[in-house]
């Protein structure tokens, strides 16, 4: 009981809404980290790529004749400030789209230090330096002249002062140092400005603080909506597979609306039908038997009791047919416990190679000595001896069973014909009588155990009811075909094909190759 409560908890229902659930906490989990605690870095690499993308553009096209016109239209485009000077640390070009930009306040004086910090840096440099509030200064040290300001990590080039805190601008300064076609070193100076997102960091967090509690409200509203709709026809399916375990075959399996569901529903009526006819099979089978092993021994109840009450009774014939009904009761044992053995798989077989002919020609004669007192003929057609490769015993247990069936319902003219024919690779077996025939429909239930077209038990005349079915487990062992053909008012044909020893050698030696 308690397995079937945790069981209940954990429903498809409440897995789905939990699944869902964590699906939107993870996303959300994502947006918050993305949008705020990485957003700060995501859009330095960002601006460092595109100052990287412009500064390669521009070494690319270093000797290009209009170099200026690209460099003024690749800043406009990329909001970048842009100067190229020469080994005298001379404006060869120049684009200017900010105030705020840091490269167009230099003297000669900064540029020579980052020309000297490029080139120990291997040719090209990226720094990340807060903005200025820019102040001209003048250095004694240089003849009165404006240095101005240039506030690189190095420390002798910390000058001005800087607006510092978490709201100060930022100015990504790209350097590198190339050789033009002439062999004249220049120096390539990009300034991106970085600005400052913490105001927009905290309008994403208000907005993404609305968006979690209005996504979260959302994913559970439908999950309750999703899972109603797909646990409910998964539980009407289980009320109904419940019923079917009671017993009742009736139960309706309905469709649903997903495909997984409707096939889940028309397996399940498949199984459903195919029960119902397994339990009236099995209803029927008892009833059957019940009768076959009732009539022997109230014969033989019948018979003794006579025998030894009334004088006079006790004569050879009474005491054989006591014999008979013994051997008839005995006879229907077997034939359920050998059914048995080979539908469950335990039953095996020996093969040997035998004459097929002779052993249908010693069963047929044994039939006549038994059924021609009862107006029974039975005629063997063949035209030659042929051997086979199969299990001796079992196959005289399908040729009688045949037989039995062909006496049991032949025609009034009590005429039986057995004909064998040899085809190329195999020979062919028939058991023909002239009886009622088999409807079409009803020809594929004829090998169950106890069918009867008519459904009316009667008594075989020989055998037990079960023969059909030995027959079939049989040649199924054997891999043989087999089948029957009838027409109503005319008669049945039951035939089986086995293969020739000669047949079999040629197909191992071409596996074998």
């Amino acid at each position: 009981m308690k397995g079937v409560k945790k069981a209940a908890k954990l429903g498809i229902r409440w897995k789905l809404i939990t699944y869902f659930a964590l699906f939107v906490a993870v996303i959300l989990v994502l947006l918050w980290l993305f949008q705020t605690v990485f957003l700060d870095s995501f859009y330095k690499a960002i601006k460092t790529r595109n100052a990287q993308a412009c500064g390669d553009s521009i070494v690319s096209k270093i000797n290009s004749p209009n170099l200026g016109d690209y460099i003024n239209e690749l800043a406009r485009q990329n909001d970048v400030c842009v100067r190229v000077v020469n080994g005298e640390m001379r404006d060869l070009y120049s684009a200017d789209i900010s105030p705020d930009c840091l490269i167009h306040h230099y003297g000669t004086f900064q540029l020579f230090l980052i020309y000297n910090y490029t080139k120990e840096n291997g040719g090209m440099r990226f720094e990340t330096v807060p903005q200025t509030q820019y102040q001209s200064f003048y250095s004694s040290d240089f003849g009165g002249q404006e240095i101005g300001l240039y506030p690189f990590s190095g420390g002798d080039l910390q000058m001005g002062q800087l607006t510092t805190g978490e709201s100060a601008m930022e100015s990504l300064i790209y350097s590198r140092i190339v050789k033009t076609e002439a062999g004249q070193e220049v120096l390539v100076l990009l300034n991106s400005t970085i600005t400052p997102i913490n105001p927009t960091v905290q309008t994403i967090q208000v907005q993404l603080a609305l968006i979690t509690i209005v996504a979260l409200l959302l994913s559970l509203v439908l999950a309750v909506v999703l899972s109603q709709k797909i646990s409910k026809p998964i539980i009407k399916t289980n009320n109904a597979a419940k019923e079917l375990a009671q017993g009742n075959y009736e139960v309706s399996f309905e469709g649903g609306d997903y495909r997984e569901i409707r096939e889940l529903n028309s397996t399940l009526s498949y199984a459903a039908s195919e029960l119902s006819k397994v339990e009236a099979l099995r209803k029927e089978l008892i009833a059957n038997i019940s009768h076959d092993l009732r009539t022997p021994l109230t014969m033989i109840g019948g018979y003794s009791e006579m025998m030894r009450d009334i004088p006079g009774e006790n004569t050879p014939e009474n005491a054989q047919i006591i014999l008979d009904e013994t051997t008839r009761l005995t006879n229907l044992v077997n034939d359920m416990l050998n059914l048995s053995r080979l539908q469950s798989g335990t039953q095996t077989l020996t093969l040997t190679e035998f004459s097929l002919t002779q052993e249908i020609r010693e069963i047929l004669a044994r039939y006549n000595s038994l059924t021609k007192r009862d107006g029974y003929h039975i005629v063997f057609d063949y035209k030659e001896d042929v051997t086979v490769e199969a299990d001796q015993v079992r196959m005289s247990q399908v040729i009688y069973n045949l037989v039995n069936n062909a006496v049991n319902y032949a025609g009034q003219d009590k005429e039986i014909l057995v004909r064998q024919r040899l085809k190329p690779g195999f020979v062919r077996v028939e058991v023909i009588d002239h009886g009622e025939g088999i409807e079409p429909e009803k020809l594929e239930l004829i090998w169950d155990r106890y069918y009867k077209v008519d459904k009316t038990h009667r008594r075989a005349v020989v055998g037990t009811g079960l023969g059909l079915s030995i027959v079939k487990s049989v040649l199924e062992m054997h891999s043989a075909k087999y089948g029957v053909e009838s027409a109503v008012g005319e008669g049945s044909t039951f035939w089986f094909e086995l293969p020739l020893p000669e047949y079999l050698a040629q197909i191992d030696e071409s596996q074998q190759q």
